[in-house]
């Protein structure tokens, strides 16, 4: 029983965890590409930034309340 317990006390406080992360994916692929566009030139610079924009929009609109300094400032 209390093995049991354990493992549901583990698994919830993993899920609240996960549930809180500070960034969502969507922030996370915008990054990434934000991050890669820094390294390119050209036409291959304005399609990763475009991705980076793409991302960081649909991470506004998922969690309007939740927007980063980082995200504010490479986004507005």
């Amino acid at each position: 029983m209390k093995t049991v317990f354990k493992v549901v006390a583990g698994l919830s406080v993993l899920a609240m965890m996960i549930s809180c992360s500070s960034k969502s994916s969507f922030e996370k692929q915008g990054d990434a590409a934000y991050k890669a566009a820094q390294k390119l030139q050209g036409d291959q610079k304005r399609r990763q930034l475009k991705t980076a924009y793409i991302m960081y929009d649909k991470a506004i609109k998922a969690n309007p309340d939740k927007i980063s300094p980082t995200l504010r400032s490479r986004y507005v």
